[in-house]
């Protein structure tokens, strides 16, 4: 396992609630996207507030310049994706409902969480009695300036 030290942004026993907890691997092999991912996420909730994005690198990482975007950062020394999103996942504060991971080259669109959140939360879309435990949708692959190339819809069996 990893060493675990925040860096930068505040402690998980922040008194805020943060609903929505985003885990976002990195090893900083793509830089000039990492802010974009970081800042669509915080995009993704009409408030900000709403989610807590944790930011997982590994040792000689330097998170600095992405401080104002991030709530928490964390090195994980065990190399591949796996390892930080689940290293990442048990990090999460207590007081996260709903938690999800975001690749350092991924984007969230303007207000999918907050739909993602409405969903979930929205007792017409319990079945007996039971709440939803996920919501899931389509994937839209663009090209390094923002173009569409093709969309991934999530099928049935999604």
């Amino acid at each position: 396992m990893g060493a675990s030290k925040p860096r930068v942004g505040t402690s998980p026993s922040d008194s805020s609630r943060k609903r929505v907890g985003i885990v976002v691997p990195t090893i900083g092999g793509r830089p000039e996207y990492l802010p974009l991912a970081l800042t669509s996420i915080r995009a993704a909730v009409t408030n900000p507030k709403d989610v807590y994005i944790l930011l997982v690198g590994r040792p000689g990482f330097d998170p600095t310049p992405h401080a104002h975007l991030i709530d928490q950062y964390l090195d994980e020394s065990e190399p591949g994706l796996a390892a930080k999103i689940n290293f990442g996942l048990r990090a999460l504060p207590a007081d996260i409902e709903f938690f999800n991971w975001l690749g350092d080259d991924d984007l969230l669109t303007p207000g999918s969480l907050d739909l993602a959140l409405q969903t979930l939360t929205d007792p017409r879309h319990s079945r007996a009695g039971v709440p939803p435990v996920l919501a899931f949708g389509g994937c839209e692959y663009i090209d390094p300036a923002g173009k569409p190339i093709w969309n991934q819809k999530s099928g049935q069996w999604a």
